[in-house]
């Protein structure tokens, strides 16, 4: 059962809050939090992942809209060293290293001129080490 505390809710072994629509929530220490999956999950199919209170997720986008836009975070930094950390439905990209937001017509075009793919983590460094 979701329990608590002084001022949070709490629960280790599944989601904490679940709301009439079938959205549910999961909180460890009065933080949105968990490791193996989205913490927040709308009825709309819309996903948000959260480690510790803070945006985070290093295999995907940390939230996943049902309308197709989807943001990388990492410790809760718009982050993304393999592509855009903003990407929408309709085509736009936006790109952020730690936060910091680039240029994306500059980005697109030193990626095309130094044929970079940022499949490697040689290439990710590169990237980083050319965007900060």
């Amino acid at each position: 059962m979701p329990s608590k505390g002084k001022d949070y809710i709490h629960r280790v072994n599944g989601p904490a809050v679940i709301c009439g629509d079938g959205s549910i929530r999961w909180y460890v220490d009065g933080k949105r939090h968990r490791l193996d999956g989205p913490a927040v999950e709308y009825a709309s199919g819309t996903k948000h992942w959260w480690v510790d209170g803070k945006r985070h997720r290093l295999d995907g986008p940390a939230v996943e809209y049902a309308s197709g836009l989807d943001l990388w975070y990492v410790e809760g930094k718009r982050h993304r060293l393999d592509g855009p950390a903003v990407k929408y439905a309709g085509g736009t990209k936006k790109w952020y290293v730690d936060g910091e937001q680039l240029d994306t017509e500059e980005v697109e075009e030193w990626l095309e001129e130094n044929k970079v793919d940022l499949t490697t983590e040689i290439e990710q460094m590169a990237f980083k080490l050319r965007w900060l």
